[in-house]
């Protein structure tokens, strides 16, 4: 047997050796290892009596040590805490959204109604504090070492504080790292030529400002390049979501603070089975006939880059005598593969500071060196770029016989050759046919698992038998015990 010195306790516990999988987290900032899903675990999270805690980390003087720890006797429920790869929209391959959280906190003394000045938190109850909620698990090892088994479930900031004076609950509603990130507007980025997949990701996450610790890509798209690379003009979360589409991705906020790009394609062996017997309390394969489609019709554009020309003129630009900065100024013609030349009128006082430029417009900054205003001309020159359509179209004849004639359009101009198209169509496809593509069960929870895993559903008293199913959804709930509502697609359709 191993030993592993649990010093907070301060006393040695058992460190099991096991054949099958085990999952460890060294925790040095409290001065030891721990283990976090251990055989023990594995047990206990199915037993029919379960004792589960919750615990919050909120951190209101910034990153370091936690300026308030809350138990369960501090914590009244937390409903919902919701996981998801991808979110439901206009495309039924969901979009890209950020992971949400809701505790409701005992208010007793009022220290978490923002309005009272008598809180030691008043002035700090604002959006984006860092709140690391926990879930602990109480199980007991082999030498009857009992303790509780804690479970990050991830790293959140505040949205929004809510408290009544009346009421002796408070509630605070957090997103995690994803939502702030795709409310921003997209960088200016440069319009790039036979660029990765992955690439693409990678130069987004860094014109955000995300150092290489805080992304994760998924390798597999290094292999596959496209023509012309370049971002959407809107909000961050609109980019990723066209990626997504266009790459045959999710992406989503991991426990652990990064952003992971998965490919729909990767998928792993299953790391549990949660049965009729343990965790499931229902399950259900629903056919929902209305939402699939007979054919796909995937566009994809051919991108020729056109002679220079003039893509922004202003003829009466007023440049104050302290200078000026001109920001997110519009191409008249977009996209534009990249700028030849800038012109200004002739103005002995004038003279450029600084120009960033991407795809669909540019910032920049003049010195003036006049003690008055002055007023110029600028024009700029540069490539835009023209696209000729094409699409493919691809019927599954099983979902033609049943629905006739229903048809999927996909129009991505990052989509941009016709085995990319037809390679695209063959994965949706599957997917969007099958009136049984997707399991819906009800669980008495396992906060253990991760967004991107395969479990196993095992469940003949519903008939649906065993099936392996990638979860893109968990809606959790939890008040003193543990819920899980489980959305998830077949495997067997990822992999066809």
């Amino acid at each position: 047997m191993i030993i592993n010195f649990d010093w907070a306790n301060g006393k040695p516990r058992p460190f099991w050796q096991s054949t099958g999988t085990v999952k460890f987290n060294f925790d040095w900032a409290n001065g030891s290892p721990c283990v976090i899903i251990n055989p023990s675990y594995e047990e206990s999270i199915k037993s029919l009596e379960r004792d589960i805690k919750p615990k919050v980390e909120i951190y209101f003087d910034g990153i370091g040590e936690a300026s308030v720890i809350l138990s369960s006797d501090n914590i009244a429920n937390i409903d919902p805490f919701l996981e998801e790869a991808q979110a439901d929209g206009d495309n039924p391959l969901g979009v890209v959204s950020a992971n949400e959280i809701n505790i409701t906190l005992r208010n007793d003394d009022q220290y978490f109604n923002p309005n009272n000045e008598d809180s030691p938190y008043y002035g700090k109850m604002h959006p984006n504090v860092l709140i690391k909620p926990y879930l602990g698990l109480r199980t007991t090892d082999i030498s009857g070492y009992t303790s509780f088994e804690w479970i990050s479930l991830g790293y959140f900031y505040s949205t929004n504080w809510e408290a009544e004076s009346d009421s002796i609950y408070a509630e605070v509603l957090c997103h995690d790292r994803l939502y702030d990130l795709g409310q921003k507007d997209t960088p200016l980025i440069p319009t790039m030529q036979n660029v990765t997949r992955y690439q693409m990701f990678e130069t987004l996450f860094r014109a955000l400002g995300l150092g290489s610790d805080n992304y994760e890509i998924d390798i597999s798209l290094q292999s596959d390049t496209i023509p012309i690379g370049y971002f959407y003009d809107g909000k961050v979360k609109t980019v990723l979501s066209k990626l997504a589409e266009a790459f045959n991705c999710s992406v989503f906020c991991t426990r652990d603070n990064k952003i992971k790009v998965l490919s729909n394609s990767t998928v792993g062996a299953s790391v549990i089975t949660m049965s009729d017997s343990d965790l499931i309390k229902s399950s259900d394969m629903p056919q929902d006939f209305d939402s699939i489609y007979s054919d796909i019709t995937i566009k994809y554009y051919h991108h020729n880059i056109e002679d220079v020309t003039s893509v922004l003129t202003i003829d009466e630009l007023d440049i104050s005598a302290a200078g000026s900065t001109l920001t997110n100024l519009k191409f008249t013609l977009a996209p534009v593969a990249f700028v030849d030349h800038i012109r200004i009128t002739d103005n002995p006082y004038i003279s450029i500071n600084s120009v960033a430029i991407g795809t669909w417009g540019m910032d920049i900054s003049f010195d003036n060196s006049a003690p008055t205003n002055q007023q110029i001309k600028l024009e700029v020159l540069g490539y835009p770029i023209m696209t000729i359509e094409n699409e493919i179209t691809e019927r599954d004849d099983t979902a033609y016989a049943l629905i006739g004639e229903k048809i999927l359009d996909i129009s991505n101009p990052l989509i941009q050759l016709a085995s990319d198209a037809s390679a695209l169509a063959t994965v949706i496809l599957p997917i969007v046919a099958d009136p049984k593509a997707y399991i819906e069960c009800e669980t008495r929870g396992d906060m253990s698992r991760e967004l991107g895993e395969t479990i196993t559903i095992d469940d003949d008293t519903n008939k649906v038998g065993e099936v392996e199913i990638i979860p893109i959804r968990y809606d959790y709930a939890y008040d003193g015990g543990l819920e899980c509502f489980i959305r998830g697609i077949k495997k067997s359709l990822r992999e066809s």
